[in-house]
């Protein structure tokens, strides 16, 4: 799965515009999972 800059400001906006707190669960995931894929290419590139 690849999440663009373009879809967290898109989240972002519906936060600010919407204030609906789903859309900061999903900022929160999206943060999560990125910073999870590069700990995870730092491990892999460690390895070698």
């Amino acid at each position: 799965v690849v999440t663009s800059a373009s879809n967290i400001r898109y989240l972002i906006k519906n936060l600010v515009v919407k204030k609906d707190p789903l859309t900061l669960l999903h900022i929160a995931f999206h943060f999560i999972f990125v910073t999870d894929v590069i700990s995870s290419v730092i491990l892999a590139l460690k390895k070698d």
